[in-house]
């Protein structure tokens, strides 16, 4: 189990290691027992010209297109068709994320109510819609690190601030 989003950020040595992934899950593939999930960026799908000096970056590529071609299924996070559809997919991806990291129990209605107000699910989803589902997790993730302390709930302008540094 690896988490593959901080390979995407351009550093060779994480693309490194997201192409050593993808050659060992793709070496498991030949296991008839075992039965195998893996969700990555949609970087490495790209089939964009790299910049020189992406040797790392390309050779990933390649190794996730040779896993992909292996793949029974392969399954897309769509992109949204409205505010309600991205408000629900970043509802959605955001309570998946939070529970495999905080200790049960879930509280009633799940995480995401929780620990982000209605304000700060609409600014996400709006972001989900005007570029993608990582936009909005990036700029979660801004947040976290552009506020010293957190309140417990997560505020529309503690994202809108984040957004902005």
């Amino acid at each position: 189990m690896d988490d593959t989003d901080i390979w995407s950020a351009g550093d060779e040595n994480m693309a490194r290691r997201a192409g050593e992934f993808f050659a060992a899950v793709r070496s498991l593939l030949d296991c008839p027992e075992v039965t195998l999930l893996a969700a990555v960026q949609s970087h490495w799908a790209a089939t964009e010209s790299l910049p020189p000096g992406s040797d790392q970056t390309a050779a990933a590529r390649v190794q996730f297109t040779e896993l992909r071609e292996r793949a029974g299924r392969v399954l897309t996070v769509p992109a949204p068709a409205s505010h309600d559809h991205a408000r629900a997919l970043v509802r959605a991806v955001l309570d998946r994320r939070i529970d495999i990291t905080l200790e049960p129990p879930t509280p009633d209605g799940g995480w995401v109510d929780a620990v982000f107000s209605s304000g700060a699910i609409d600014v996400l989803a709006e972001r989900c819609l005007q570029r993608s589902v990582r936009q909005c997790l990036t700029d979660v993730r801004d947040a976290f690190d552009h506020h010293a302390g957190l309140p417990p709930r997560i505020e529309r302008d503690h994202i809108i601030e984040a957004m902005g540094a």
